[in-house]
């Protein structure tokens, strides 16, 4: 019913650059990482699908990782919530070096939490999909949005419950 602009899809890829790296060794231990934008668990947001610290990282503890979070870009005013519950908290790191720095956990995540705007969750295609899979490394995802599919059964596995998040565990 209506006339669009033509428009084109850029799918996100790696400079070639960045992906000629020597992979670090691996954390003993299970160690997941995390590295993106997070919010503090006070407050109501429309951002509310970042706030990992409520229940999601929570439910991966449980579950016997230990959870490595890089912040985005000013990510450090927010991240109290996440060195109180046990989160291992770093600095950014530069784009061109970010592969390199993930080589060492064992599995990345990606996904939600469920608040804030779920239909921007449902739709999204974030980095971190090919992230991971850039440094060489297994995705776990839980409320992925779309974006699940991809890795979905490929290089990752996608929780659908926090209850699955052990089972899904045991598949990276």
């Amino acid at each position: 019913r209506y006339t669009l602009p033509p428009y084109e899809v850029v799918h996100l890829r790696p400079m070639l650059a960045d992906l000629d790296f020597k992979p670090l060794p691996k954390l003993p231990g299970r160690n997941i990482v995390y590295a993106g934008g997070i919010v503090a668990n006070d407050g109501s947001t429309a951002f509310g699908y970042r706030k990992y610290a409520r229940t999601i990282f929570p439910a991966l503890m449980r579950a016997g990782w230990t959870v490595h979070v890089y912040p985005a870009w000013k990510g450090y005013e927010r991240t109290a919530d996440y060195e109180a519950i046990g989160c291992v908290v770093h600095k950014s790191v530069p784009q061109g070096a970010l592969a390199r720095e993930l080589s060492q956990y064992q599995a990345g995540f990606q996904g939600y939490a469920e608040d804030g705007c779920q239909p921007f969750v449902h739709a999204c295609r974030p980095n971190k999909i090919w992230q991971y899979l850039e440094a060489g490394i297994p995705t776990l995802g839980y409320n992925p949005g779309s974006g699940g599919a991809i890795y979905d059964g490929r290089w990752g596995v996608v929780a659908r419950t926090l209850d699955d998040i052990p089972a899904a565990s045991a598949a990276v």
